[in-house]
This record gives C-alpha cells, sequence and structure tokens, in this order.
C-alpha cells in the first residue's frame, strides 16, 4: 500500500533508516532523466532480512518516476506482496521483510528536467563489511600513504571478493582506493579476508573513503556492500603558524612567516580566528549583515548568515554589553554592570567583553598572567604562550616565582657577584 508523508529532508531519511541494526549495502548514485533511462542492477541476497531502499531526490517541483523490479522482473507497487512503500515530494522508501534474492533494477524517470538521485539499501545480513585505517590521525602525513583496511565477512571471511572505492577530500579532490588480500607491508597473510590498499593525500583535511565490497560470499550467493572510513591528514603550514598555506595564498597572507596575530581587516578577528571561523581576513564584515566577524565570533554567531546580524546587539540595559554576551557570560542583562569587575583580574566586564576573555576568570589562558597584566603590558590574555609580547611592548611584570627561576638559571653568575662582594668587603676592612 502506498503511505503519503509529508516532505522531509532527503538525507535525514536516509541516516533514519540505518537505525534498528540496518547496514548499509547498496550505495547509488544516479540521475533522473526526462526520457527513462537504462537500468541500474542491485544485488540482494538470500539471506537479507528487514530491507530498506531508499530512493532520495533534492527538488520537490521536479516529481520522479521510480520503476523498481524484482529479480524475477516483476514491477514493485503497492500491490506487491509483503511491501510498504512510502512516498513524499522529495523521496520514496521500500520496506520489504524478505525480499526474493538476485539481480534487482532501478529505473529512475524525471518528470520535467534532469534532477540527482541517491539510492541505497540498507537491511539486516549476516554479511558484512567493516572499513577503517590504519594509520592513525596522529600519524596521518602529507604525500605519504595512509593505509585503509576492510574485513567481509558473515559466519568466516569471505575471500576473493572485490573491493575498491574513492578517496575523497572535504575539497572534493578525489582518488581511486584499491585493496586486495594480499601479502604486503601492511597485510602478512594472504588469503585471509584482511583487504588493505592506499591513497597518497596531496592536501590536508578529513578524507573520507567510501569503498564497495562485490563477492560470492560462504552461501554462494552474490553480495554488494558499501562501508565508509576516514582519517585527519594535517594541513600544510610550512611557517607552523596554525593557517593552512593554501588558505594563506588565497588571503594574501605570507605562508613563510607566523602572521596569526595581524588583523588586516580591522575587525577584530586576528588571522588565525579568521581561519578557524573561515571567514575573510581581507573583509571586516564577510556576511554583509552589519556586524563585524570578530564580534559575530565573541557572540558565537555565523559569520555567513547575514540575518542573525541585527539581533546580535540588542543590549537590554544599555551598558554597551550585548545581552547575548552577558548570557554567555552569566552578567545581569538587566543591570548596567561594564564597569564592574567580576573576577577581580583589573580588567571591567567591559573590557572582557572587548577582548574576548572571560570575566570569572582572572587569568583566561592560564598562563600565570592575570587577564588586566597582560592588557596591561600589550600581551595576549587568551594567548597561554604569549610570554614575550610584540617588539614595542613591554615585559610584564615579573612574580617572585619568576625570580627564584631566574637564579636558579644563572646561579654560577649570581655566585661570583657575591664573591666579588665578599672580596670587595675584606678589603674595605682590611684598610686603616
Amino acid at each position: 500500500m502506498d503511505v503519503e508523508l509529508p516532505s522531509v529532508n532527503p538525507q535525514a531519511a536516509v541516516v533514519n533508516e540505518g537505525f534498528n541494526n540496518h547496514r548499509r549495502l547498496k550505495h547509488l548514485s544516479l540521475e533522473g532523466l526526462p526520457s527513462l533511462w537504462e537500468a541500474q542492477r542491485i544485488a540482494v541476497d538470500a539471506d537479507l532480512e528487514q530491507a530498506t531502499l531508499s530512493v532520495n531526490w533534492g527538488d520537490p517541483q521536479n516529481p520522479v518516476e521510480i520503476v523498481l523490479r524484482d529479480s524475477a522482473g516483476v514491477l514493485v507497487q503497492g500491490s506487491y506482496p509483503g511491501v510498504v512503500i512510502r512516498t513524499s515530494d522529495t523521496h520514496r522508501v521500500y520496506k520489504f521483510a524478505r525480499p526474493k534474492s538476485g539481480l534487482w533494477s532501478i529505473q529512475i524517470f524525471a518528470q520535467k528536467q534532469p534532477v540527482p538521485v541517491v539510492a541505497s539499501l540498507d537491511g539486516v545480513s549476516v554479511t558484512t563489511l567493516d572499513a577503517f585505517t590504519l594509520t592513525e590521525n596522529t600519524k596521518a602525513k602529507l604525500d605519504q600513504p595512509v593505509i585503509v583496511g576492510a574485513v567481509l565477512s558473515d559466519s568466516q571471511p569471505v575471500l576473493n571478493a572485490t573491493i575498491a572505492g574513492i578517496a575523497r577530500s572535504i575539497t572534493g579532490v578525489s582518488y581511486m582506493v584499491v585493496l586486495n588480500d594480499s601479502p604486503t607491508g601492511n597485510d602478512q597473510v594472504a588469503n585471509d579476508g584482511f583487504y588493505t590498499g592506499e591513497f597518497t593525500p596531496p592536501s590536508g583535511g578529513i578524507w573520507n573513503v567510501e569503498l564497495i565490497a562485490e563477492a560470492i560470499n560462504n552461501g554462494n550467493n552474490p553480495i554488494s556492500r558499501v562501508a565508509t572510513t576516514s582519517v585527519k591528514v594535517p594541513y600544510r603550514d610550512q611557517d607552523k603558524d596554525g593557517m593552512p598555506d593554501r588558505w594563506e595564498f588565497a588571503n594574501g597572507l605570507n605562508i613563510k612567516l607566523d602572521d596569526s596575530r595581524p588583523d588586516p581587516d580591522g575587525d577584530g578577528a586576528r588571522n588565525l580566528q579568521e581561519w578557524y571561523f573561515s571567514s575573510d581576513p581581507n573583509n571586516p564584515d564577510t556576511d554583509g549583515g552589519g556586524v563585524k566577524d570578530g564580534v559575530e565570533q565573541r557572540l558565537f554567531a555565523d559569520v555567513h548568515w547575514p540575518e542573525d546580524d541585527a539581533s546580535l546587539l540588542v543590549d537590554t540595559d544599555g551598558d554597551r554589553i550585548p545581552d547575548r554576551w552577558e548570557d554567555y557570560a552569566k552578567t545581569n542583562q538587566n543591570v548596567g554592570d561594564a564597569n564592574n569587575d567580576t573576577d577581580n583580574d583589573g580588567n571591567t566586564n567591559f573590557e572582557e567583553w572587548l577582548a574576548g576573555t572571560d570575566p570569572h576568570n582572572p587569568d583566561s589562558d592560564g598562563d600565570g598572567w592575570s587577564d588586566g597584566a597582560e592588557a596591561g603590558q600589550n600581551s595576549d590574555p587568551l594567548d597561554a604562550n604569549d610570554h614575550d609580547p610584540r617588539p614595542d611592548a613591554k615585559t610584564p611584570p615579573a612574580s617572585d616565582d619568576d625570580l627564584v627561576q631566574q637564579i636558579r638559571k644563572y646561579w654560577y653568575v649570581v655566585l661570583c657577584l657575591l664573591i666579588l662582594m665578599l672580596i670587595v668587603a675584606i678589603v674595605l676592612l682590611r684598610r686603616p
């Protein structure tokens, strides 16, 4: 039977069908065309239960027609035995308690214009494909191989499988990955059901790997499985300033000089912060909403969403501190407390707001210097490593502990001075 559902997010529909111990068995990227397209094949295992075939398209104004046939060529529709079909204007879901095994076919027909379509088969099966990376995130490096591994098994390892896939970066760069079950540096035993392959990432960031396995399982049934894994590769950063060379070059910064601290567009956000929040270091208001990027960052707002800018600077008590920050800082939105120094660090609440420091912590970066002391000496109260301020700044006053450390470091100098003073004293005492 057909059941009409309200329109939902296609991505959400795909994710929700992964619950109840279901595994993603097949994933197809299709295109609906204004003419019936060649059928795509879907292998359905004999041991598959609680199967869900989800077909998602992104344009509710461009309806599609789906022609799904089982392994015997029978059209799957509302009268098909054992199926429940749910339909909305952006997706259709077929649910089977136990689908007929064999090669099924699916065709997508777009009624108006071409439309991208994603189809996925989920279900419960004893045959599973697990993917992982043998290269830990902490050891992954640019221009060096990342080892990808996979295990295909049912009651025991499935041998002689064809496993391949795509490694794709967040920027869209992709590489083919082919896995083999043969003795290599990563897999010492052949034909053990443990498959390995590798790819060499030329750029940093998150790399997602999607693998597809085709095989005959130990029950002599053709199977198709998909699995995903990911690895984080460090960005290339020649000057070690925390910003990738590619981003610095694209934004006119120096890839050979630590320029993480300057604020060239004067928006209150340093270059490193601009990189972290994906804002434009050369545009003080990336989203053009009327509030500078630095202010939006301190208010935990989206620097790419101009619609929220008007509400960011609401100030109920008129103390020049936005309500949104006072709510975060747990100060009073209804009483002017801008000149209060809640944590007694020498900075008023208003100064804490401007600096982005914590009004309840006298030492926001935990480096042993109070926020007020650092601000007065042109040091950074949010950088624990900023003990040596900019060239035009003074050094914050040393504490007693610092003096002790300096004495221990230069003990021989101190000893020489004491001996010299003792000699001078003896000479003076012996004078008639």
